[in-house]
């Protein structure tokens, strides 16, 4: 017998449940906390998970709510039990935790953290210049797959980036939609350089700088390349999910649900298209 036993009994999700229910769900119908310390969630953690180490669940937090279902996950399962008796305790009725921890999470991950694109975000005032910056992103993402696609030599490679490039035009094209319906009004034809609010910058999604990447990844083997490209279209997903949350106004908020909604398409189609060329070398 292991203390676990001794308290109250708290549902447990697979691995392979909890996948299935974040590739799945809404993310603004439940609340993903991830009870490790600071330093730990910002090595890795679950996309759209929120840092609520367990001293700070102690504190007893307003900031989560305790109407909606709760997922609690640590490194092994010990932290979120104890999490979990937390949140019980203080009337929190749909509660579950990760069975085994993060340790072994099959799926994807956040690896790396940075914040400097969502203070930008932040510092922009509404929802039209938020969506010119989403755009950017995405430009310098393109830019990013085409030039990719401009040095590799690899026929199958040249292909799957082409494709990338694509489907950042056609995100470009979801935001510059979007922007319209924002600001009701037609896009200039020199969308988005001739609107006054424009901010020209060289960030990739998930924070990279654009010139950074492509000096970092000249050494890479293939492998190296497709997991860092799928890291970085994980993380632009955590990023806009993180924007969604903290966002105070209703047409930002509505803005990174939309964007957020496409990078998870585009994180299963590139996950799909990496394995295929992966097995095609096999």
């Amino acid at each position: 017998m292991s203390y676990i036993d001794l308290f109250p009994k708290v549902p447990e999700w697979s691995h392979r449940r909890l996948s299935s229910f974040l590739s799945d769900s809404n993310p603004a119908s439940y609340q993903l906390l991830d009870v490790r310390e600071p330093t730990e969630f910002e090595k890795y953690h679950l996309p759209g998970a929120q840092s609520f180490p367990l001293a700070k669940l102690q504190e007893g937090s307003t900031i989560i709510d305790s109407k909606k279902p709760t997922i609690l996950y640590c490194r092994n399962g010990l932290r979120s039990h104890a999490a979990a008796q937390i949140l019980i305790r203080r009337g929190f009725q749909k509660v579950c935790l990760l069975k085994g921890g993060v340790q072994n999470w099959p799926g994807w991950l956040t690896t790396f953290s940075d914040s400097r694109v969502n203070e930008l975000f932040t510092m922009l005032n509404t929802a039209e210049d938020h969506a010119l910056f989403a755009w950017q992103l995405e430009e310098n993402t393109r830019r990013l797959y085409r030039a990719i696609n401009e040095t590799v030599e690899n026929s199958q490679l040249k292909v799957l980036f082409a494709k990338l490039a694509g489907d950042e035009s056609n995100h470009k094209a979801t935001i510059k939609a979007i922007w319209e319906g924002l600001s009701r009004r037609a896009a200039p034809t020199a969308f988005p350089h001739a609107i006054e609010t424009f901010r020209e910058h060289d960030f990739l999604e998930g924070g990279m700088v654009l010139t950074d990447a492509l000096n970092w990844i000249k050494s890479f083997s293939t492998v190296d390349l497709l997991d860092f490209i799928i890291s970085l279209e994980i993380n632009a997903y955590d990023h806009y999910l993180t924007l969604q949350r903290l966002a105070t106004d209703e047409n930002s908020g509505r803005l990174f649900e939309l964007v957020s909604d496409e990078e998870l398409r585009h994180v299963k189609l590139l996950v799909r298209s990496c394995e295929e060329f992966q097995s095609s070398l096999e």
